[in-house]
């Protein structure tokens, strides 16, 4: 039996992985939660705790588990402080970063890709501690002071009938106003960038395959589907089973949307330095050392937003602050719709 130790696992990527393993007797996991969580799965145990928390670290035992599988969105100077105990605990440790690292200086990124905080001129983007370039600095803390032990997971957009992504929004900006039959904005330069998400189960059975996988360890795997669109056929696709659900959702596009930018992480930089660049990916490292396959992004994402719609109506949350931001931007700037656009 594999005795696994998740901190962090209570979000998207994490729950994937239960879904996957949760009930699978080859496996014992632990999932460190800040609040009581009732047990879905078998085999699934909650430790009440932050992962934050150096002093609720050192209460687990040295080499008490055979995987740990560090999700945490850590400052970087607490990363520093844990990290001694953290490569202690188990015999593997993988650490989840993101390919929002890398630059966009390869058409088809695979992981010898230069990494975006080491190459950017752009200081103040360097000193915003914004996801992309804490996870850079974090990977490379990780692998010198632990790597013999570490595997580092780059995961990219993920989707699932709870998470369907358009540019940097989210379902509770973009698909639930939408099904508020309220009108949404995009950014016009971000339809024609190419870009790659991919079903959370298959990043999760990516995950589970490099556990106890003695040729992971001392490396870097992204696992990311090699399969690529436009945001604008993403959107077609969106749009295919919102109209079979009634739904004729206004879109307008606008050549700036940094009012609503800023509202997002690192104030606008992920749409600078991540949604307006082309991504491309070749995953065939991880293809190498596991049987992983890909569902296709077409039958994916249809399948998901077609079961969020079947299960959610008018009332859902909005993002309150996108909410009246968007409504403010509608009504103080010239628009175009997005369907003027594309029979022009």
């Amino acid at each position: 039996m594999t005795k696994i130790l998740m901190l962090g696992g209570t979000g998207a990527i994490g729950e994937s992985i239960l879904s996957v393993i949760g009930n699978d007797a080859a496996y014992d996991v632990t999932v460190t939660s800040r609040s009581n969580r009732k047990p879905l799965y078998a085999n699934v145990h909650y430790l009440l705790g932050s992962a934050n928390d150096l002093v609720f670290i050192n209460t687990i035992e040295d080499n008490s588990f055979d995987v740990l599988i560090d999700f945490m969105n850590y400052r970087n100077e607490i990363l520093k402080t844990n990290f001694s105990k953290l490569i202690k605990i188990a015999k593997q440790y993988v650490f989840l970063s993101s390919a929002r690292v890398y630059d966009n200086s390869m058409p088809v990124i695979d992981e010898s890709c230069s990494l975006l905080a080491n190459t950017t001129e752009d200081q103040n983007f360097k000193d915003s501690g914004t996801y992309a370039v804490k996870k850079a600095h974090q990977e490379n803390y990780v692998l010198k002071n632990g790597y013999s032990k570490v595997t580092i997971v780059r995961p990219y957009k993920t989707y699932s009938s709870d998470r369907l992504q358009l540019g940097e929004y989210e379902i509770r900006h973009w698909l639930n106003r939408i099904i508020n039959g309220k009108p949404i904005v995009l950014n016009h330069e971000i339809l024609d960038k190419y870009t790659a998400l991919t079903d959370g189960v298959d990043v999760a059975k990516g995950i589970v395959q490099l556990l106890g996988n003695e040729a992971a360890l001392g490396r870097i795997f992204q696992i990311v589907t090699n399969e690529y669109m436009t945001w604008n056929d993403i959107l077609l696709l969106y749009l295919e089973i919102l109209h079979k659900y009634s739904y004729k959702p206004v879109i307008y596009l606008a050549d700036d949307t940094k009012e609503i930018d800023k509202l997002f992480e690192g104030g606008g930089y992920q749409m600078s330095y991540d949604i307006l660049y082309d991504r491309r990916f070749n995953s065939a490292n991880i293809s190498k050392i596991t049987q992983l396959t890909y569902k296709g992004m077409k039958d994916g994402l249809q399948e998901a937003i077609a079961l969020y719609l079947q299960n959610h109506t008018a009332g859902n949350y909005i993002s309150t602050e996108y909410d009246n931001i968007v409504d403010w931007y509608i009504e103080h700037h010239d628009l175009v719709r997005w369907e003027d656009c594309l029979n022009a």
